[in-house]
């Protein structure tokens, strides 16, 4: 046991001295050595929004297609993979690609679902004519992708009209109005939503209907009345 040990303390140092000694190389290897011809390495991608309203850290996990990651600069594991020989699997080419990163290549259709996904997500924040558009831009097989949103006004609640079938619920819902999340005059946002389903099945629950579930609870939204505003349905 104290002989294994020892083995894996001298290896790690081992391991370590050697990448500082590639650190150079790294940052001096072409980053599409390995990008197949007819393909660009993915460079970055930017997301530009017309106007305050959302952050872009909200609209990041949507982008579907991430680049290399970078550290001081560098596609440190980039780098490290493409220092690999892809036809030997000897020491130390096989380890360079298995701590390093395969180079993420450019993908259309990635973009595509990226801005639909980018859509759906302003939409679900009140902007329901937002619209999102996309571009490419390559340079010397490396293409950046950028991403512009056109946010306009949100449109806000006019009116909510509650629909509830069951008295008990509907004596409950009303005794516990003002706790409601969602308030006239505010914009529309269907996280806000979610919420106010959470809470109030936490209050019915809490009042003996145990089998009340947050699924009994629907919202449909009627964006058609004009001036940027909506009318809201609570269903239970």
């Amino acid at each position: 046991m104290e002989k294994t040990s020892s083995n894996k303390r001298n290896i790690f140092p081992g391991n370590f001295i050697f990448l500082f000694l590639l650190v150079p190389l790294i940052y001096s290897c072409n980053p599409t050595k390995y990008v197949p011809q007819g393909e660009t390495l993915l460079n970055n991608s930017y997301i530009e929004i017309d106007r305050a309203g959302i952050n872009k850290s909200d609209l990041v996990p949507y982008i579907k297609q991430k680049p290399n990651k970078k550290i001081f600069g560098a596609r440190f594991h980039l780098g490290l993979y493409n220092l690999s020989n892809l036809e030997k699997e000897k020491w130390p080419h096989a380890w360079l690609r298995n701590i390093g990163e395969e180079p993420v290549i450019y993908d259309q259709y990635a973009t595509d679902k990226s801005r639909e996904q980018l859509e759906d997500y302003i939409g679900s924040k009140g902007y329901f004519d937002g619209r999102v558009s996309d571009s490419v831009s390559t340079v010397k097989r490396k293409s950046d992708v950028f991403y512009n949103v056109l946010l306009r006004e949100p449109f806000t609640i006019r009116n909510i009209y509650y629909e509830i079938a069951d008295t008990n619920i509907k004596t409950l819902f009303y005794f516990d109005s003002l706790s409601c999340l969602i308030q006239r005059g505010k914009p529309y946002d269907a996280d806000i939503l979610q919420a106010e389903r959470s809470r109030f099945e936490r209050v019915v629950r809490n009042h003996g209907f145990y089998g009340f579930s947050a699924d009994n609870i629907a919202f449909s939204v009627d964006s058609t009345i004009g001036n940027r505003q909506v009318n809201l349905y609570y269903e239970i």
